[in-house]
């Protein structure tokens, strides 16, 4: 009976650590700019504001960066798996869990420090933003 639970456990947790999937950033190149095609998408996925987002990037790529209707302007040319990368670093950073992993997380400000929020275990850290 014990090996039966142990069974069923261990199903449900797959299933739970793999309903967030990191999205797939659409990147194209046009000059001496970078358009991030799918940002709002982005944006929503991670449950983000599109300011802190455009912000990041800018900060990370050191290159001013705007928004324009749906998507980014990066006045940079960055590849794709580099833009990739530092959004799988704005996810761990941002949007996951330090404690338990999960993507069900809020930025709150509290006293004029912003904290990453979970909502499902209460963990609360402090962000630079």
């Amino acid at each position: 009976m014990l090996d039966e639970l142990y069974k069923e456990l261990s199903s449900k947790r797959k299933g739970s650590a793999e309903r967030f999937q990191m999205p797939v950033v659409d990147v194209t190149v046009e000059g001496n700019r970078t358009v991030f095609r799918n940002f709002s998408t982005f944006c929503e996925k991670v449950r983000r504001e599109p300011e802190l987002v455009a912000k990041f990037i800018s900060r990370e790529f050191g290159a001013p960066a705007r928004i324009e209707g749906k998507r980014l302007i990066l006045q940079k040319r960055v590849k794709r798996g580099l833009f990739q990368k530092k959004m799988e670093l704005f996810v761990d950073y941002y949007v996951l869990c330090h404690e338990c992993g999960k993507p069900d997380t809020k930025i709150v400000n509290i006293e004029g420090v912003h904290y990453l929020v979970c909502e499902a275990c209460g963990a609360r850290r402090p962000l630079k933003k």
